[in-house]
């Protein structure tokens, strides 16, 4: 008789769904992932060239977690210079390879460290990074807090942490957010309804179908799930972007995380910070100068309420109560 899995699988089970999801679709990401290939470029441009004033005068090291295909170190790659370190860090090996194809393409004075890694455990020395970098990642770890105290660990004293491309909790209580989620379904439906019809493709990408097959075979063939556990899309959306409020579909659901509380939790781990909210359009992509407007707009009204954020944190050259703290 068929069954079903968990509703929300235990940490360890998420990982090794996240590892086999992304082996998978490290053939896809950039295509299917438009919005953070092309409409965060810009972004992460500012990103690193903030972060990139806090990289010393002798050799520094650059760690990008969960690389992905790379994206976030190549937007840093113009500010390394010889005798620094790029280590690229992910779950899955195939999302390495295109990552270090990606920066290799790019030249540059180093040639990228790629290994692979469960983002709550990295096999580097306390205080070896200077800059650590994520992208689109967080969301994705069933215990972020472990995640973030290994980023701490990580940076040296006056280090920089930046994180960008995560959902913003403060999204899900804002009267406009959800309107403009609400348009958006609509949107999908109608365009799946055309799809139907008339054979339009429209603009965005779509997960192809037959990625959602193969990971389910490969989790049954890894007894992630037994042969008699019976799941979809959904279910595999919502063990991926584990903290995401709208994975699988949902509307709005328990997710996100508040970028104050993050660094609010380090306690005074970081001594200055800075946060920025975006995308005010939520899941629509403001394309054309109309949308653009609106979403700047949107901005100005609603500062802590786009769907994504960004953070930038500076690591504290001595953190309280420490020995270099004590008074002599």
């Amino acid at each position: 008789m068929a069954t079903l899995p968990p509703t929300r699988p235990a940490p360890e089970v998420v990982v090794r769904i996240n590892r086999i999801w992304h082996d998978v679709e490290a053939e896809h990401y950039d295509r299917v992932h438009h919005e953070i290939i092309t409409d965060e470029a810009e972004h992460w441009r500012k990103l690193a060239a903030k972060a990139a004033v806090c990289l010393p005068q002798g050799p520094a090291t650059v760690v990008d977690i969960g690389t992905g295909t790379g994206f976030a170190m190549a937007s840093f790659w113009p500010y390394l210079r010889p005798g620094d370190t790029a280590v690229c860090l992910d779950i899955s090996v195939p999302m390495l390879g295109k990552a270090a194809a990606r920066l290799e393409s790019l030249g540059g004075p180093i040639p990228p460290i790629c290994a692979a890694c469960d983002a709550s455990g990295i096999p580097l020395p306390s205080g070896r990074a200077h800059v650590v970098l994520m992208n689109s990642v967080l969301h994705h770890m069933p215990e972020p807090e472990k995640v973030l105290a290994e980023v701490c660990r990580l940076l040296a004293p006056g280090g920089m942490f930046v994180l960008a491309h995560e959902p913003n909790a403060r999204a899900r209580t804002s009267p406009h957010a959800v309107a403009l989620y609400l348009a958006y379904r609509a949107w999908r439906k109608l365009r799946r309804l055309a799809k139907s019809l008339y054979g339009h493709k429209g603009q965005a990408a779509e997960v192809p179908k037959d990625l959602y097959e193969e990971v389910i075979r490969r989790l049954r063939e890894q007894k992630v799930i037994t042969k008699d556990q019976q799941v979809d899309w959904r279910w595999i959306s919502q063990a991926v972007d584990f903290h995401s409020p709208t994975a699988g579909g949902a509307f709005l659901r328990q997710g996100g995380f508040d970028p104050s509380a993050l660094i609010e939790q380090q306690s005074d781990a970081y001594e200055a910070s800075s946060i920025e909210t975006y995308a005010h359009l939520g899941k629509i992509r403001p394309s054309g100068w109309l949308l653009g407007l609106l979403d700047r707009l949107l901005g100005r009204l609603f500062p802590r309420s786009g769907a994504s954020f960004s953070l930038v944190a500076r690591k504290a050259e001595a953190i309280a109560g420490t020995k270099e703290d004590a008074p002599a």
